[in-house]
């Protein structure tokens, strides 16, 4: 055999076990690495809910009086705002809305003398922590900062400043206990993990992301910050394989090198 003839024998014999590897790779692949994740994450407040005709049609049902016998079996107003709970699809919120609503709410500018809305006056507008008037029950997807943490909660972090008496201390306790802050969460993301082959990863992640924060001083806003916003993102991950199909098409094609090259 000449040493054309047995470089030509080597370079097939190569080409051949490369082949077979990547189908291994391929089936093991198939097997255990091609898979897909969805995870749905949802927050929200409970405010500004769009209007749901499935609940308006079982609400106006709800209301029709049963005759005869069935009457003593009417269900309670309890039972009922359970049952439309649990089988309603009715919590789409109406985020333009919410933000609109949020940026009409007027801060203060102390400056000039203007007074930021006062509590009543931001509740009037639909926004409020609590599901009761008397301010006992808290709503789900909010929170209550104090004093320097409600400061930083709209971006404004504060250095205590020298303390060197007495007064100075009482001073700036009055002064951080005067702030408090009302925070609301909305979260309504779709995320998709899809791995293919075992070396390549996508991801996205869409769907409304807010954070909305007003900060109180005496009682009247002070600064109000929209944190997040709509989430649209879309990434892809590379290992170090390349995925089995591109791969045997490069070696088709002549492209050993090529392929060899992109193994890292």
């Amino acid at each position: 055999m000449t040493k054309s003839e047995r470089r030509t024998l080597l370079a097939f014999i190569g080409k051949t076990m490369v082949i077979l590897i990547a189908f291994v790779i391929s089936g093991c692949a198939s097997i255990g690495s091609v898979t897909q994740k969805d995870n749905y994450k949802f927050e929200t407040t409970g405010l500004f809910i769009k209007p749901c005709q499935e609940r308006a049609d079982l609400e106006k049902s709800s209301q029709k009086k049963k005759g005869g016998f069935f009457a003593k079996f009417k269900t309670s107003k309890e039972d009922r705002a359970k049952e439309l709970n649990t089988t309603l699809n009715c919590n789409e919120v109406d985020i333009e809305k919410m933000v609109a609503v949020f940026n009409s709410i007027k801060e203060s500018d102390e400056e000039n003398g203007i007074l930021g809305d006062s509590i009543e006056e931001v509740k009037s507008k639909g926004l409020t922590i609590y599901l009761d008037n008397e301010g006992k029950t808290r709503r789900p997807s909010t929170e209550i900062l104090y004093g320097a943490d409600a400061l930083a909660g709209v971006g404004m972090p504060l250095n205590p400043p020298q303390l060197n008496t007495p007064a100075d201390i009482e001073t700036y306790k009055k002064y951080m206990k005067s702030h408090f802050a009302w925070t609301f969460k909305e979260t309504n993301i779709g995320e998709k993990t899809d791995r293919i082959y075992i070396n390549t990863k996508n991801a996205s992640t869409i769907g409304p992301d807010y954070k909305f924060v007003i900060t109180f001083k005496n009682d009247r806003v002070f600064r109000r910050v929209i944190k997040g916003g709509p989430q649209n993102l879309v990434t892809q991950e590379k290992a170090f394989l390349l995925g089995p199909g591109g791969f045997i098409g490069d070696l088709l094609t002549g492209g050993v090198n090529k392929g060899i090259n992109l193994i890292k």
